[in-house]
């Protein structure tokens, strides 16, 4: 039996549902975003799934040019050798793909004997062998391997398994604290996580926690109060005690064993005023403790970054409503999900809405115009609004409009995707600008690849990973270039 994976950008769900169909009733067993299990990450069912298929057909488009899961998922097939391309609105594929044969599926209804279908149906057969399982009759094909076509895009769970994220903002952190986590006067108490002690497994896991948080902040530059000074500041008296060490924040939280998962609940609280202002709940099943571990010092640490940025602008000062509204896009945009830009462009309007002035918040919002793929009678209007709302972003205070100029980066590979020197010199005004944003640096990494300048390439995959080492938009870029490189076992520990 065949395994197929389908690879498409969301505004041609149409066309996608009619390629699933046609290759069921040739024989062969689809597997799209629809079949993704609620209990498992993106990351580990995608890969899992290319490197099962036999063959990854991917339908191009002016879309899915500018979508970096399809040209991640071409990647991987082109190499693993399994890559099979189509376009469905006559759009060439980018470079590097298209080195390589695509059939024209545009005006396509589904006839089976249609030359370009069949342009399809080959090159399947050849990459995957010529294997297939019975042909069904007509009218059987599988609903589950169809997506009904007002699903959206891709599902992205949010660095680990079933996390829930719960962001409430407080006025007097920000008005007593101007400083960011990296910076002097600014430090994070991690507090022994709460634990029944019959529990023996929540108690056991509970001390590796603290620990381990404590380790993965104060590696990623954010200043900590070490765990075993903390362990001595319990009782009505703690938060004299963190403020004498001038500890602003304090991370803390419980872990519960539950039908065979450990249950984490984690918070992130004022000492000023002992209002909470994040709290986060991660579950593993018992045997997969390390990987709960990363989940949670992924968000913890991802989360001190974000508010972090919320301060760097001189003179702007978020209301807690809006610093809410800006944890949750700011969540969103680093772990994206099927929704696509629906769940995040409301968020940074109103956030931009409340603070006219925030460079960051219009620099958020431009980007997710700009990676979106709406409706095609949608696009132009988007495109201008990305484009304006960019500007808007460099103008107000380039250092912390790294966002824009990865909007700009984008929009030019959608506009102009010939142009590779207009596309380079977004990157490189961007650099310049914002130097410290980790995105552009993995961006400039994944476009020396494209155009075949790895080793250049790798070394802004090493800056962006140093920037911002728990981010897995920027770790699997330098996976890739390493691989490329020759490099496959430090690629694989990257991974």
């Amino acid at each position: 039996m065949t395994h197929v994976f389908l690879s498409y950008a969301r505004a041609n769900a149409p066309q996608a549902k009619r390629i699933a169909a046609g290759l069921e009733a040739a024989g062969y067993e689809v597997w799209w975003d629809e079949q993704l299990p609620t209990h498992r990450t993106f990351y580990e069912v995608l890969e899992e799934q290319l490197r099962a298929a036999q063959a990854v057909v991917v339908l191009w488009s002016k879309a899915a040019v500018a979508s970096q899961w399809v040209r991640a998922e071409a990647d991987l097939a082109r190499t693993l050798g399994k890559l099979v391309q189509a376009s469905a609105d006559n759009e060439l594929p980018p470079i590097p793909f298209n080195q390589f044969q695509c059939a024209h599926l545009k005006g396509w209804a589904g006839k089976p004997d249609h030359p370009e279908w069949m342009k399809v149906l080959d090159g399947v057969r050849a990459v995957s062998g010529g294997r297939r399982r019975a042909v069904k009759s007509a009218g059987t094909t599988s609903a589950t391997s169809v997506p009904a076509a007002h699903r959206l895009r891709r599902i992205m769970i949010a660095a680990s398994a079933g996390v829930v994220i719960a962001l409430a903002a407080v006025g007097g952190w920000f008005a007593t604290h101007r400083s960011s986590p990296q910076q002097e006067g600014s430090r994070i108490a991690v507090l022994p996580f709460d634990a029944d002690p019959g529990d023996r497994p929540a108690s056991a896991f509970a001390a590796t926690l603290a620990e381990g948080l404590a380790g993965s902040l104060s590696e990623n530059q954010v200043q900590v109060v070490p765990v075993s000074r903390s362990a001595e500041f319990a009782g009505a008296r703690r938060d004299d005690a963190l403020r004498k060490l001038d500890a602003s924040l304090a991370l803390g939280g419980s872990v519960r064993t539950l039908d065979s998962r450990l249950v984490v609940r984690a918070y992130l609280q004022d000492v000023g005023s002992g209002a909470t202002v994040w709290s986060a709940q991660f579950e593993r099943p018992v045997d997969q403790q390390s990987r709960l571990l990363a989940e949670a010092s992924t968000a913890v640490t991802e989360t001190a970054y974000n508010v972090a940025d919320t301060l760097r602008q001189p003179g702007v000062v978020l209301n807690p409503r809006t610093l809410a509204l800006f944890l949750q896009g700011s969540q969103r945009m680093t772990t994206p999900s099927r929704l696509g830009s629906e769940e995040k462009r409301p968020l940074f309007e109103q956030v931009i809405a409340a603070s006219p002035s925030f460079a960051k918040g219009h620099a958020s919002l431009a980007l997710t115009l700009a990676n979106d793929s709406p409706p095609a009678a949608e696009v132009p209007a988007r495109l201008r609004r990305a484009h304006a709302e960019a500007r808007r972003a460099i103008a107000l205070h380039p250092p912390t409009a790294g966002a824009a100029y990865d909007a700009l980066y984008f929009l030019a590979r959608i506009e102009a995707p010939t142009d590779l020197s207009l596309a380079e010199r977004q990157l490189e005004d961007g650099l310049r600008a914002a130097p410290t944003f980790p995105f552009l640096s993995m961006r400039r990494c994944a476009f020396l690849m494209e155009v075949g300048r790895l080793q250049d390439g790798l070394g802004f995959c090493d800056r962006a990973a140093a920037l911002r080492p728990l981010a897995a938009p920027t770790a699997h870029p330098r996976a890739r270039a390493l691989y490329h490189a020759g490099q496959v076992e430090e690629g694989l520990k990257v991974i």
